[in-house]
């Protein structure tokens, strides 16, 4: 979180919040996977899917 280049962003909030559900067992992992490249792309920094 600290490394992050924008911590004030909406997309990053919710990914932090997101983060926080899946940690209590409310949300599955895939759910913040998503969150985290919608933070990404909102703080302008490239996210690169690898598909099995």
């Amino acid at each position: 979180m600290n490394e992050f280049p924008h911590d004030d962003g909406k997309e990053f909030l919710a990914a932090i919040e997101i983060c926080l559900d899946v940690v209590k067992g409310n949300v599955k992992p895939e759910r913040l996977r998503a969150a985290i490249i919608r933070a990404a792309d909102e703080a302008g920094v490239t996210a690169i899917a690898v598909l099995h």
